[in-house]
């Protein structure tokens, strides 16, 4: 007591801050990362389409680490008096066992005394309990945060067994062949018997009822589904044969609602991906950005989480600048 005492005299308001500004981080990262989970599992389709799942689970995977670091340590930093009193009793209580072994002391003199301290261990036990009780249920809660982990891992570390076409260099054709596609299981075609010929330079729009099948087409073509029958062809090569990576490094996707994620213009942009500053200002002027560049921050404007500082026209802009970005052999709007 007298220990604990001089300690709260000496570090006492020091160590409240302390304490309080680890809260703050903790509510402040915590919110940042449920934002950011929100937005990958409803931009996922997006990131694998612009593959930067590598870029996302590097961000995720720190933003977690950090986080967890601050909760271990909050918890360290809350239970820290109560246990430095534990402590000094347990170690009056090997001193005590101690003195009496040395002196060969009568126990019944000392009998209340013992136990005192004997009824402190069990608190001290009864503690222990209780911090590993919340650490489990830490653990609990990370469950959501696994299963994003293990989706975003899955994606950028699947290997391409059947890779056996490199891309081609010249964009001339897409070609649906009998394509008909179901979902595992299911015996109705969502589609059935497709052929289709799209040449390079033109323009094809997709229309009908919903659940005809719009969605599922594009799917195909991003590989995000293969056909159940049927090819795809690319140049009179099945893109089955292409790697994931490279088949989507010529494809971008331009969803109905983009999702923009908490950072700066650059990054939204980017994605993780290795073009200049120069390269970024083209595709702004290309999707019409320009006058947006000069009224803000430039590539350093500020976006909040899933762009809610930006107007619906701001964000799609955004959006297709960053598809414009790898000069896609097939853009899909």
């Amino acid at each position: 007591i007298l220990i604990l005492s001089l300690l709260i005299i000496f570090f006492g308001k020091n160590y409240f801050n302390w304490s309080l500004s680890l809260g703050e981080k903790k509510v402040k990262y915590g919110q940042r990362l449920m934002s950011q989970l929100t937005a990958i599992i409803s931009a996922l389709k997006d990131i694998k389409v612009l593959r930067a799942e590598k870029y996302k689970l590097k961000s995720t995977i720190d933003l977690i680490n950090y986080i967890r670091n601050i909760r271990v340590v909050q918890k360290i930093a809350t239970q820290f008096p109560i246990h430095l009193l534990e402590f000094s009793l347990a170690i009056s209580l090997i001193l005590f066992a101690f003195i009496l072994f040395i002196y060969n002391l009568n126990l019944s003199t000392i009998l209340p005394t013992l136990i005192f301290l004997i009824g402190s261990l069990f608190v001290l036990v009864n503690n222990f309990v209780t911090a590993s009780t919340e650490r489990f249920k830490t653990l609990g809660s990370y469950y959501a945060y696994k299963f994003i982990i293990k989706e975003l891992n899955q994606a950028y570390s699947e290997e391409d067994d059947t890779k056996i076409n490199d891309i081609p260099n010249k964009n001339s054709y897409l070609i649906f062949s009998n394509v008909s596609f179901n979902y595992s299981g299911n015996t109705n075609n969502l589609i059935s018997n497709i052929n289709l010929k799209i040449k390079a330079g033109t323009i094809i729009g997709l229309f009908g009822v919903s659940g005809s099948g719009k969605t599922t087409l594009l799917d195909l073509i991003t590989k995000l589904h293969k056909p159940s029958k049927g090819k795809i062809l690319f140049n009179d090569l099945d893109i089955n044969n292409f790697s994931n990576s490279d088949w989507r490094s010529k494809i971008s996707y331009v969803t109905q609602d983009p999702i923009l994620f908490e950072g700066n213009l650059r990054d939204n942009i980017l994605l993780g991906r290795d073009y200049t500053d120069e390269n970024i200002i083209n595709v702004c002027k290309v999707a019409d950005l320009s006058s947006f560049l000069e009224t803000k921050s430039g590539l350093e404007t500020k976006i909040d989480d899933n762009g809610s500082n930006l107007s619906g026209g701001q964000k799609r802009r955004i959006a297709i600048a960053r598809s414009l970005l790898n000069n896609p052999f097939i853009l899909i709007v």
